[in-house]
């Protein structure tokens, strides 16, 4: 049995398929219900496809007629040899009762919640951590301490450059750094700094300068004989944002043009000019004036020029800027390691990447040609032999350099259980984990990272959409415009209903354009929309507000679109990403307890003002001049 990959759109019955996936997997090799795991992405994933298993496991046993229409829809679409007779039946009937009766055995969890289950069973052992906490927003609370720690006086003069840098002028945007450098530490794993010391560098430095003065001689020379052979004015025939630049360095009335390459060239390669006018010549327009003066060979040296302007400036700056990132990269993780095995308090990401780094350790395992040998992933991969994993295209490559041990060792058919396979399950199109290094072709290159032969499956009717909307999003993905998106590779969604839905699409930004619309800030767009959309197909019943969603991508957005929904009257619940104890229905809560503990007056006005209570001014007015 191959891996398997199945490709499925939102809609499509992802979680129908994977569950009865895990139902044939129990009948086709006779396995205790245990050797099975399901990775999900999120709890509410887990939840749903739990329940669906037990439910469908519960309707096949019982021969209800949906459980007619499972194991025909498991006999037509996965495995036609199962029969389901008695035999089957009474099989499933067995791992129903033992897995009702043992629901905690039953392997569904998040890939969070599956991570930190390696580092509980190798990681933290290794470090003699028995006990330890997940908090994902620990890290804004020791800032203050890596501060204290990394900007001592024998390390400013390193990190001078970094700190006095137009974009990092400030204690927001330095903070914005630091916490990248620790969301995206697991880049700096992957960065070979064999060939980045200083005196390489240097080196390198002064090839690409070398090369870019030789172009730009040739260029020069070609570029002084068309003005020669133009016999028109130095200044007409340049461009004329580099004429008045060039003013103050060379006096165009009195320039004779057979002196223009060598003067042109003492300019060009002078440093300073160099270092302040680089995006200039590096823009698309040409140096020289075009309308003027046309010449095919003259273009084409201009862009080798350009490039090897563009190497010159990338050893001058962007590598020394990046050493010294790493350097105070190399810093910052120091002490935030230091902290996190002190205080054994960690966020998920903590867990992932500590995973990954110690699964690779020496000590810890025997890495083999790329694969990881310990006790505990044989262990793991003895007694779990099917994996299926939901949202695979929301797997990072740290999750994955974590699974791949486990899933090797399963698929490569050796040990004391000769079966064993993976499926995985995705839709390239919802890759929307970016942020948190979601990798799509994770997906879309499965066989050749695996390096195994793969099998491929298609869910391609959409049991969820209407067929005006799902021929709009076939249009959308097959278009053109999406040509350079790589191993882009659209199948179109049929629909399993047969009329209905509705597509309007309103593209708005917050500048002006005469005649058509305003400038307006963000909660002015927004006011805009529930005017000239929500409401009106409130009113008229077009939509129902039980059905009906508003999706945005920071939870910034979200907290300006309730106040405007507040404006307009209209009842909502929000759902943010951020703790419950923010939600506005929670917090007067905290805000009451608060005034009865601790006798705070402030607090008590706090709730008395709260989207809860919406006291009126008068009357807090009231509750104040009695106190």
């Amino acid at each position: 049995m191959k891996p398997l990959v199945i490709r499925a759109s939102a809609g499509t019955g992802k979680t129908y398929r994977l569950s009865l996936e895990f139902i044939n997997l129990l009948l086709k090799y006779r396995i205790n219900f245990d050797e099975i795991l399901v990775i999900t992405f999120t709890k509410k994933a887990t939840a749903e496809i739990r329940e669906r298993i037990f439910l469908q496991l519960y309707e096949i046993v019982n021969n209800t007629a949906e459980g007619k229409e499972l194991k025909l829809s498991i006999q037509q679409n996965i495995n036609p040899e199962i029969e389901f007779n008695s035999e089957e039946i009474n099989f499933l009937q067995t791992v129903y009762q033992n897995m009702i009766t043992n629901k905690s055995a039953v392997k569904i969890s998040t890939i969070d919640s599956f991570v930190n289950t390696i580092f509980s069973g190798i990681i933290a052992p290794f470090h003699n951590i028995t006990d330890f906490q997940i908090d994902n927003k620990i890290n804004s609370e020791i800032l203050p301490e890596i501060y204290e720690k990394i900007l001592i006086d024998e390390n400013l003069k390193n990190y001078e450059d970094i700190f006095l840098q137009t974009k990092r002028r400030n204690l927001d945007q330095f903070q914005q750094l630091i916490m990248g450098i620790i969301e995206n530490r697991w880049l700096f794993e992957f960065i070979d700094l064999s060939n980045l010391d200083e005196q390489t560098l240097e080196i390198r430095k002064e090839e690409a300068f070398r090369k870019y003065k030789f172009e730009l001689r040739i260029f020069l020379d070609r570029l002084q004989a068309e003005i020669v052979k133009k016999g028109d004015s130095v200044s007409l025939l340049l461009q004329k944002n580099f004429v008045e630049v060039l003013t103050s360095k060379l006096d165009f009335s009195i320039l004779d043009v057979t002196e223009f390459s060598e003067r042109m060239f003492s300019i060009l390669t002078y440093l300073d000019f160099l270092d302040k006018n680089f995006k200039l010549l590096l823009a698309d327009k040409n140096l020289w004036n075009g309308s003027r003066l046309r010449n095919k060979e003259l273009k084409e040296l201009y862009t080798s020029l350009q490039d090897s302007l563009a190497d010159y400036l990338y050893f001058d700056k962007a590598l020394i800027e990046q050493l010294n990132l790493i350097s105070l990269a190399a810093d910052v993780l120091q002490v935030y390691d230091e902290i996190k095995f002190r205080d054994k308090i960690f966020t998920h990401s903590d867990i992932s990447f500590y995973t990954f780094r110690f699964l690779y350790d020496p000590q810890l395992s025997i890495v083999d040609k790329g694969n990881v040998l310990n006790v505990f992933y044989e262990q793991l991969s003895y007694n779990t032999r099917f994996v299926l994993i939901d949202e695979f295209q929301d797997t990072s490559i740290l999750q994955w350099s974590i699974f791949k041990p486990m899933l090797k060792e399963i698929t490569s058919g050796i040990g004391q259980k000769d079966y064993g396979n993976v499926i995985v399950v995705g839709d390239e199109k919802q890759a929307i984990y970016g942020w948190r290094g979601g990798e799509r072709r994770l997906l879309t290159d499965f066989e050749s990272i695996l390096n195994e032969p793969v099998e491929y499956d298609t869910l391609s009717t959409s049991y969820r959409s209407k067929p005006i909307l799902m021929n709009w999003l076939n249009k959308l993905f097959k278009s053109d415009f999406l040509n350079f998106v790589e191993d882009w590779d659209y199948t179109e969604i049929d629909c399993s209903k047969s009329e209905g839905g509705f597509v309007q699409v309103d593209l708005r930004n917050t500048e002006a354009i005469d005649g058509v619309q305003d400038k307006l800030d963000k909660a002015g767009v927004y006011w805009e929309f529930v005017q000239n959309n929500l409401i009106p197909n409130l009113e008229t019943g077009k939509i129902n507000p039980a059905d009906t969603a508003i999706l945005m991508r920071k939870n910034k957005e979200l907290e300006i679109m309730s106040q405007v929904l507040d404006e307009a009257g209209i009842d909502y619940t929000l759902e943010m990403s951020g703790s419950l104890f923010n939600h506005k229905t929670i917090k007067p809560i905290f805000f009451i307890l608060k005034f009865l503990v601790y006798e705070d007056f402030m607090e008590l006005i706090k709730f008395l003002r709260s989207d809860l209570m919406l006291m009126s001014p008068a009357d807090l007015k009231n509750v104040i001049d009695r106190f």
